[in-house]
């Protein structure tokens, strides 16, 4: 696959954040995850949806472009807040990976980063979707982000 070299940069720096990076202890902060990375590969074009512990909250275009900082807006900063803790809640339904890698045409692959690793999972983005998937909670909290991210770019 063929990305947008700045899409590659801006993804690979945001999956490679550490928690210590952003200002989180997992220990103080009672929480085991730290980010979610949720991915989907629209026949080759893959959309990026990452959210951190410290609020930021970006999406990329492998093709180009995306929306960065959306965090600053206050509802986008409550929202991630409600996604990381669901993710919190639910990670113990998926299991450790080697990493975050790039989902299969017409999958979405969600990805929770944590101090001890990755944890992923991927399938078919109808079946989180339609609620069909163990993790579509957290599907959903990241597609009411993307939904209001949407909104807020109609305003400008």
């Amino acid at each position: 696959m063929s990305f947008d070299e700045e899409y590659v940069g801006l993804r690979q720096h945001a999956i490679e954040v550490k928690p210590e990076h952003i200002g989180f202890n997992p220990e103080t902060e009672g929480w085991k995850v730290y980010g979610v990375v949720m991915e989907t590969n629209y026949n080759g074009d893959i959309v990026t949806f990452i959210s951190l512990a410290d609020g930021s909250t970006s999406i990329y275009f492998s093709s180009g472009g995306g929306i960065i900082g959306l965090g600053e807006d206050e509802f986008t900063h409550m929202l991630s807040e409600r996604l990381l803790g669901v993710a919190n809640r639910e990670y113990k339904k998926i299991t450790p990976s080697d990493g975050i890698s790039y989902p299969e045409v017409g999958n979405t692959a969600i990805s929770l980063m944590t101090a001890s690793g990755v944890l992923s999972v991927e399938d078919k983005e109808e079946e989180f979707g339609e609620g069909r998937h163990s993790f579509s909670n957290v599907f959903h909290c990241c597609h009411d982000i993307i939904s209001h991210a949407r909104e807020l770019e109609e305003d400008e």
